[in-house]
């Protein structure tokens, strides 16, 4: 929140309030579970969702979610493949082993998930949005009187390819199942394992927390009638597309490239 704003001669400052509150997503990774943080996390996302809908946009939505959805991971695809040498495993191998269940490759599974997408995943209108909506992105306090949980949204992209301040809510969703499902935070603390043996890839995490708050996330998913498929195709998207951004750690991009594939690989069975 700006609390103040002003100009000393070239040089604008922004005086903004601090928040001491922890994230949510060091809170899963590091943290013992508190189910009623994750209970009162879920209710007020409900809240938040029903007050963002009033704000709507539907200019060029087509045109953006393509760029978002398709164009986007395609590129960040090919910047993984053409710039790191390991990745040519990949590329050349049309089924690799991970977490003892086969997985196909990208280039095999996209032209199906790609017309999905094109079918199913373009929405008639953008509401406004967060648009970075992972755990690391929300902090909470607990008043330890009352008991109340006080959660911040901070950070927010604000962007939707090149429409500012509106997105999809499925985008905002996908983020969130990134964080639960999909185990971010653990990857970009490196609180976790991959261990490799030719094409046979093992993935373990530092403990299980993500697993009994995605329990409670796809309640949440199921009470309120969202596609699960496309939650899990936009978030198996995001997480393709980020691989190349994380150069400086091979493990990392190994891990968040094997959970892309992993979960379009489960959508790509079901469409």
């Amino acid at each position: 929140r700006i609390v103040n704003s002003y100009k000393d001669e070239d040089v604008n400052y922004l005086e903004l309030e601090y928040y001491a509150y922890e994230d949510l997503g060091t809170h899963m990774v590091y943290g013992q579970m508190n189910d009623l943080v994750w209970e009162k996390l879920f209710n007020n996302i409900e809240k938040y969702f029903e007050t963002y809908k009033q704000y709507e946009h539907i200019e060029d939505v087509e045109n953006n979610s393509i760029k978002m959805y398709i164009e986007k991971t395609e590129v960040e695809y090919k910047k993984l493949i053409d710039n790191f040498v390991f990745f040519n495993l990949f590329e050349k191998n049309d089924e690799i082993i991970f977490n003892n269940e086969k997985i196909i490759s990208f280039e095999s599974i996209w032209p199906k998930i790609k017309n999905y997408i094109l079918s199913n995943l373009i929405p008639k209108k953008l509401y406004f949005f967060h648009g970075d909506f992972c755990f690391n992105n929300i902090l909470y306090g607990i008043n330890k009187k009352t008991n109340d949980v006080i959660f911040k949204f901070i950070d927010p992209r604000g962007k939707f390819g090149d429409i500012k301040f509106y997105g999809d809510l499925y985008y905002d969703l996908a983020k969130l199942s990134h964080s639960s499902g999909g185990g971010y935070e653990y990857f970009i603390n490196d609180e976790f394992i991959i261990t490799q043996k030719d094409k046979n890839f093992q993935l373990e995490f530092s403990n299980n927390n993500k697993d009994i708050i995605n329990e409670k996330f796809l309640e949440f998913i199921s009470k309120n009638s969202f596609d699960i498929n496309k939650i899990r195709i936009i978030e198996g998207c995001i997480f393709i597309g980020m691989c190349a951004r994380h150069y400086d750690n091979l493990e990392r991009q190994k891990a968040m490239l094997l959970t892309g594939l992993k979960i379009l690989n489960d959508v790509y069975k079901k469409i």
